[in-house]
């Protein structure tokens, strides 16, 4: 990256970003972005039990299996089923979604990819 071109990003987003743009240039930084936080939800009753699934033939070597879960809509749980899905980046992860008592219902939180 040319003087000019850091010369101009300081002038249009401010010194600070310039600085952060000339060290992850010159360091070879690679910035991830940081994963959103799963959505939370509080609820009364209890989800049903998990079902059990039939996991059939993976598609590709890029699939991996998110197995069904239930979601909380509406005041009233909905079953989605499991599914062969492509990661959104290369080596991201599916975080399942989280069910846990508290106080007199549920705190649900959403799975969401790492």
């Amino acid at each position: 990256m040319s003087k000019t071109s850091l010369a101009h990003i300081a002038r249009a987003a401010g010194l600070g970003a310039a600085l952060l743009m000339t060290a992850s240039v010159t360091s070879g930084c690679v910035v991830h972005p940081v994963p959103r936080a799963a959505a939370v939800v509080h609820v009364k009753g209890a989800p049903p039990p998990v079902r059990r699934e039939v996991v059939v033939a993976r598609p590709s070597h890029r699939h991996v299996w998110v197995r069904g879960h239930w979601v909380h809509r509406h005041r009233d749980w909905v079953w989605i089923s499991g599914a062969w899905k492509v990661p959104p980046r290369g080596k991201a992860v599916w975080v399942a979604p989280k069910y846990h008592r508290r106080g007199g219902g549920w705190v649900v939180s959403a799975g969401y990819w790492r």
